[in-house]
């Protein structure tokens, strides 16, 4: 065998790691695969920075990223699974809750985000404001995008919604009218929509408890979205367990594998097969019996 110098394999096995450090490891057929686009990049932080500087790089900025007003920080949630999952399904079929036609800055912000980190992506974007979302389509600003219109808490118009877009969304945002009832209706009906192994997040839930966003109505129970979350990653936790006397008021979503919350916001993810399961391993006999 011939030896090569160690300054040679030094040398290779950084160039190797410098590539791995931009890729996702895996491709649809499940192999390893290399990659230069961004979404890939296995460093998590890496993708929550091109996320935030993607949003900074456009105008009107996207309030997602935070402002003075508003120091959201969604970037984090979107860097960690929306861009590998999109690096993974560039094709997925995607639908976001809230065009903003009541920000300050215009409709369409968020738009301009998706389009430049999701450009194979199916897009839908669905808004309450029916006026405004004619007005963009004029202007321009929705070019390429798909468009609902009506209220998310009317479970009448969710059912158009589903029959307009045909469903089986991969990715579902949920940025509208942040009242309990709005969230927890369009959950109620887009849950089922959402393919195996997609993602619905939720935005903006720091105002559950707060009057001046959740008036009284009679399209839902008015429960504060936080509280029902809260109880699902607890019956997640103790599933596995049969402690006498706990019981849950708010039933688990069906195939809902987790829930990841950070700040004012929530993300939960949806089983995609067998793989997402416990191995219910059986034991051979003359393992038994050994």
């Amino acid at each position: 065998s011939i030896l090569a110098p160690a300054g040679i394999i030094h040398t290779q096995t950084r160039n190797l790691l410098e590539v791995a450090s931009t890729v996702m490891p895996w491709s649809h057929s499940g192999t390893f695969t290399c990659s230069n686009d961004p979404n890939a990049n296995i460093n998590a932080q890496e993708r929550i920075s091109y996320f935030k500087e993607t949003a900074k790089s456009l105008l009107p900025m996207t309030d997602k990223i935070g402002s003075v007003a508003t120091p959201h920080r969604y970037h984090n949630m979107y860097g960690h699974f929306l861009l590998p999952f999109a690096a993974h399904k560039p094709d997925l079929k995607f639908l976001e809750i809230g065009l903003g036609c009541d920000m300050g800055y215009g409709p369409g912000a968020s738009v301009q985000v998706w389009k430049k980190l999701l450009p194979h992506a199916e897009l839908w974007e669905a808004e309450y404001d029916g006026e405004c979302v004619k007005k963009a389509i004029e202007k321009n600003q929705l070019e390429g995008i798909h468009t609902l219109v009506g209220d998310q808490g009317d479970f009448n118009v969710l059912d158009s919604w589903i029959e307009t877009s045909g469903g089986n969304f991969d990715i579902i945002i949920d940025d509208g009218g942040h009242h309990n009832c709005h969230i927890n209706n369009s959950l109620l009906k887009l849950w089922p929509q959402l393919n195996p192994g997609g993602y619905y997040f939720i935005e903006d839930m720091q105002v559950g408890l707060h009057f001046r966003f959740q008036p009284v109505s009679d399209q839902c129970d008015n429960v504060p979205m936080s509280e029902k979350v809260s109880e699902w990653q607890e019956h997640l936790i103790y599933q596995t367990m049969n402690y006498p006397g706990k019981e849950y008021k708010y039933p688990l979503p069906e195939d809902l594998v987790f829930v990841h919350c950070q700040a004012e916001a929530c993300v939960l993810h949806k089983r995609a097969s067998e793989v997402n399961d416990p191995y219910m391993y059986k034991p051979k006999d003359w393992e038994i019996n050994a």
